[in-house]
């Protein structure tokens, strides 16, 4: 008897512990004023926010045991898409660039110590609207540090503001609908040329990302910004490359050179995973 009532005992006191820890560990909210939303940028005024801001802090994971802080950031476009000077009213003829980087900040305006990132196709889908309209913008955590509860609550506790930068940029491409049967042969070689290009621009990004991945697994958390910016940069051009690659618009030479480009450019993202 004294065996099983000691027994139980224990049992009863573990349960008490796992009880309480599950009770700690609850889903959080908060919102944020909007004028706690900075906007900055050369495109800055393409934008702005409209409350409520809502921070959230969320289980994540396949065992819901890590935790993450995110939060939906109600955008609004100032300008329809065809009044911005150098857009394409037509969105077919050009790469674009919407970028809408964030960091969070505490009640003094420090920096919070997280790598977060916007959904950069929310960002640019609200940006091409004909009307204008009101959209929500997630930011998400992109890093691998701690994601304990403790850990991601007492960042949670701390954000008091959030820092956004615009950035917009597009490049024209050529136009291959516009040719006709007497300059095709031109249209083709005009149109391999631009590959070239694209691929040059590629290289050169991947080559920038790998450089500061680097120097961020060395510790070097300065270069964070240079890492997103390349990351980005190659992500938008690869995204074009891989249609071209896909649908035999490039050469052989073009698409071995693609592939070992893409081979770098995923290597040093894994590596920047771990």
């Amino acid at each position: 008897m004294k065996k099983t009532g000691l027994f139980g005992l224990v049992v009863l006191m573990l349960l008490a512990v796992t009880v309480t820890s599950c009770q700690k560990k609850k889903v959080l909210s908060k919102t944020i004023s909007s004028d706690r939303v900075s906007i900055d940028g050369k495109n800055a005024d393409l934008f702005e926010i409209e409350d409520p801001v809502t921070l959230m802090l969320v289980p994540v994971g396949v065992e819901g045991d890590k935790w993450e802080i995110r939060a939906d950031l109600p955008l609004k476009n100032t300008t329809l898409w065809n009044e911005i000077p150098g857009s394409d009213p037509k969105l077919d003829h050009s790469i674009y660039g919407v970028r809408i980087y964030a960091k969070y900040i505490d009640q003094y305006n420090m920096k919070v110590d997280l790598d977060v990132q916007t959904d950069y196709q929310s960002g640019e889908k609200l940006l091409k609207s004909n009307e204008l309209i009101t959209g929500n913008v997630p930011i998400i955590e992109y890093g691998f540090g701690d994601k304990s509860y403790k850990k991601q609550k007492a960042y949670f506790d701390l954000i008091d503001g959030i820092g956004l930068t615009v950035e917009l940029s597009w490049a024209h491409k050529s136009s291959s609908s516009s040719s006709t049967a007497n300059n095709t042969t031109v249209s083709s070689s005009s149109s391999s040329q631009d590959w070239n290009k694209m691929l040059d621009d590629y290289e050169k990004n991947v080559n920038e990302y790998i450089k500061y991945v680097k120097k961020l697994s060395k510790g070097d958390k300065s270069v964070e910004s240079q890492v997103d910016k390349y990351f980005w940069a190659a992500d938008d051009l690869e995204d074009e490359l891989d249609k071209a690659y896909k649908s035999g618009k490039m050469t052989s030479t073009q698409k071995k050179r693609y592939e070992k480009i893409e081979e770098s450019f995923t290597d040093a993202v894994f590596e920047y995973d771990e």
